[in-house]
């Protein structure tokens, strides 16, 4: 029996890229690079496996591994139930904000994805449960900047699951991607249709939410200082913040367990949405319909482009925009 330190299997999602140490030697026909010389099934990858007893020849092995992967399986409805959960929470959360009850949601979330060890779950998890916590815990004048909230629960969430093995191909989703020519025409078209319809919806409403409370502690400071430092730094942080929690870690995992790639880009864009309908810009209801089309089009950037710039350059035009009209109207 040799033994390997990699599993491969034909699809990255199905088994995260996880390594483990497999045994035994097969060849698979694969539809990219020709034949493989692949590991046996790895039985740590997918409980769905566990039944399975090592096939005879490459393939009986093959055919194993396509029907036992179509299985739905209880893990995969468990973890379906617990991804509506979260979004169900999280909206939740946007509508009627009880922090003690939201902790605890999230933290029961938590203890049962980490049970069933979905580990693509667990950063996202980890992240909004300490975002649920850090209401009870963070100052009040932290809480009232738009970018702290998600900030320090990501860097936390980051430190905590990335030394984890098996969350380590959650990350990889971090990586800069490859935009071509349409990606980077939707990245202006996203961005022109996003400027104006803020601008249009600030002109209407009457609430320009916390953003407008945040610029005027900002009274004292010097204009110059606001239009060419401050104004860009808040968009790129924030708009790198918002796609790491949506678009990098929110959107992949949606994406493992709910058919078909609009389903994750809705649900994540809800999310999106969600977190900015009480005090966002935009807000309420007519914001919330707003971010939730903007936020299927930078998940769509996202996908498209197989990373994370296209979204951030699309998310720092409408943030440019959001701090400009802010300091010119505020201060």
């Amino acid at each position: 029996m040799i033994f390997r330190q990699v599993c491969y299997n034909f699809t990255p999602e199905f088994c995260g890229g996880q390594q483990k140490i497999c045994g035994g030697i097969a060849k698979f026909p694969d539809w990219k690079q020709g034949f493989l010389r692949v590991d046996f099934l790895c039985f740590e990858c997918n409980k769905d496996f566990a039944s399975l007893k090592p096939a005879k020849s490459a393939r009986s092995l093959m055919s194993a591994f396509v029907s036992a992967k179509k299985k739905p399986g209880i893990l995969k409805a468990v973890t379906g139930l617990v991804a509506l959960g979260l979004i169900m929470t999280l909206h939740l959360q946007a509508v009627r904000d009880v922090p003690l009850l939201n902790a605890a949601a999230f933290g029961i979330t938590l203890i049962v994805v980490i049970l069933v060890r979905r580990w693509r779950y667990i950063p996202a998890t980890t992240l909004f449960f300490l975002q649920a916590t850090g209401v009870l815990i963070f100052p009040a004048f932290l809480r009232n900047f738009p970018v702290i909230p998600l900030l320090l629960p990501l860097m936390i969430a980051i430190l905590v699951t990335a030394p984890i093995r098996e969350c380590l191909p959650v990350f990889r989703e971090f990586r800069r991607g490859n935009p071509d020519a349409v990606t980077q025409f939707l990245v202006i078209l996203t961005g022109f249709l996003s400027t104006s319809a803020l601008l249009l919806w600030a002109s209407w409403t009457s609430n320009p939410g916390i953003g407008a409370q945040m610029v005027q502690g900002f009274a004292g400071f010097s204009p110059w200082l606001l239009y060419f430092i401050g104004v860009p730094l808040f968009a790129l942080i924030n708009a790198t913040v918002e796609e790491a929690v949506f678009r990098g870690l929110l959107q992949p995992a949606l994406r493992t367990v709910f058919p078909g790639i609009w389903l994750a880009l809705v649900l994540q864009a809800s999310v999106f949405a969600a977190f900015h309908f009480a005090t966002g810009f935009p807000n309420g209801l007519a914001g919330y319909a707003m971010v939730l089309a903007y936020g299927v089009m930078l998940g769509y950037l996202k996908e498209r482009s197989g990373g994370m710039l296209a979204p951030v350059a699309a998310h720092i035009i409408a943030d440019l925009t959001i701090g400009y009209y802010l300091v010119v109207q505020y201060i």
